[in-house]
């Protein structure tokens, strides 16, 4: 099984993601393919090991784990005591890899008995488990220097920028999908179970490795969706700008937003 062309690909693209992808593109779809490439991969690993689906049960929960703020204090003591740093963004949209626990299952049960040379599942193995511990590893002050430095963002907590709409949710993703973004929503597991956050991003993704080139425009943003009686609200929660001739700064960011996605929704609201 280690040596399934299913397999190798789950882990081929986690190694992908993490080493390529995420550097050149680092956005809400790269952070997503490595959640669910890599926990389907350890699920599989995890049923090598333990065929039992109760298995399974302790992968996903050590992943939920991992994802939420209680597992800070662990990662705080092996950075300190062990030397090598590890590192996660609470993310709750991440949960939603979860899916890919089932066809873990699946693909196990379902996979030929083939024999295979043991050093070739040997290999397969070593390179697995490098890869899960890579796409933990915490990245590098320079890494993160170079992309702050190109990408502006800000933040949002006691003053959000907030916006009603007469749409339900799919429909609002829809026409925000219609206008030339791609978006990504997931309601949070934890602590809020009401909760239901969104990310944006715009097709194509601006090129941030070339910083102060080209116009200021919108990298990534994050908002939360509440329902109201007559439609949801929007509130902002996070806006990364991707830096360019023009100054940028936070009430610049809002009025980008506002600009390529909120004056676009109401204006479809306006009779021909």
């Amino acid at each position: 099984m280690l040596a399934s062309p299913i397999f190798i690909a789950a882990v081929g693209l986690l190694l992908l993601n993490d080493f390529f992808l995420k550097r050149g593109f680092p956005c809400w779809f790269t952070g997503k393919l490595s959640d669910f490439a890599g926990l389907f991969a350890f699920s599989v690993m995890g049923l090598i090991l333990w065929p039992r689906r109760v298995s399974l049960f302790f992968v996903a929960s050590w992943f939920v784990f991992w994802k939420i703020p209680l597992s800070q204090p662990l990662i705080d003591w092996w950075n300190a005591s062990i030397g090598c740093e590890i590192g996660r963004t609470v993310d709750y949209t991440d949960l939603a890899a979860i899916a890919v626990v089932p066809l873990a299952w699946v693909f196990h049960q379902r996979s030929s008995k083939r024999n295979f040379s043991r050093d070739w599942c040997f290999v397969t193995a070593s390179i697995s488990l490098f890869a899960f511990c890579a796409t933990s590893k915490a990245p590098t002050p320079e890494q993160m220097a170079a992309f702050h430095a190109a990408v502006a963002e800000y933040t949002f907590v006691e003053h959000q920028p907030t916006y009603a709409l007469p749409f339900n949710r799919k429909e609002l993703y829809q026409r925000i999908e219609g206008l030339g973004f791609v978006v990504s929503g997931s309601t949070g597991l934890y602590p809020d179970f009401n909760k239901h956050s969104a990310y944006i991003l715009p097709r194509p993704t601006p090129q941030w490795r070339k910083p102060r080139e080209g116009r200021t425009e919108l990298f990534e943003i994050m908002f939360d969706v509440d329902n109201l009686p007559m439609g949801v609200q929007i509130r902002v929660t996070k806006i990364q700008v991707k830096r360019g001739s023009e100054p940028a700064d936070k009430n610049a960011a809002v009025k980008m937003f506002e600009a390529r996605v909120i004056q676009p929704l109401r204006a479809q609201l306006k009779p021909n």
